[in-house]
């Protein structure tokens, strides 16, 4: 069964690296407290792990067909990636009980056909790359903007 893949054209912009969420934008080397700003009507969490190194993490995003996670990693206080995913609304109903390997990576799959869909097949642009990843240790697929 082909999962079906939603459509946001607007979403990234493959000329910038700018995301824009809801008409809020967030872009490569903005501070902290401005992304706070852009995030304050939106369930989020703060992590600052005291090391350089902060994150806000926005939660339950609505898009259409889907709801969106997004991690913003601040490094010495500037943008410095992106890591995001979302959850189709046939899929909203599982649980941790649900979780396998196989599913995960499919989820990864998924995300490689979002992004050509969304984008274009090119995952390398002057500001940096979108890559798509797996990371076995968390048990999740995640697609991930990283900066230059």
């Amino acid at each position: 069964m082909k999962e079906e893949i939603l459509f946001i054209s607007n979403l990234i912009d493959i000329d910038s690296g700018h995301v824009q969420i809801n008409k809020k934008l967030f872009y490569h080397k903005m501070s902290f407290e401005e992304a706070l700003n852009q995030s304050e009507d939106v369930k989020h969490e703060t992590l600052d792990y005291k090391n350089g190194y902060k994150w806000i993490n926005l939660k339950e995003v609505e898009l259409p067909g889907a709801f969106f996670h997004f991690n913003f990693c601040f490094k010495n206080d500037q943008l410095d990636f992106i890591d995001f995913g979302f959850s189709l609304l046939s899929e909203l109903k599982k649980t941790w009980a649900d979780w396998t390997e196989a599913n995960e990576l499919r989820k990864k799959e998924l995300y490689e056909r979002w992004l050509t869909d969304n984008l274009s097949q090119r995952r390398k642009f002057k500001w940096g790359n979108i890559e798509t990843d797996y990371d076995p240790k968390g048990g999740t697929a995640r697609i991930m903007i990283k900066y230059k």
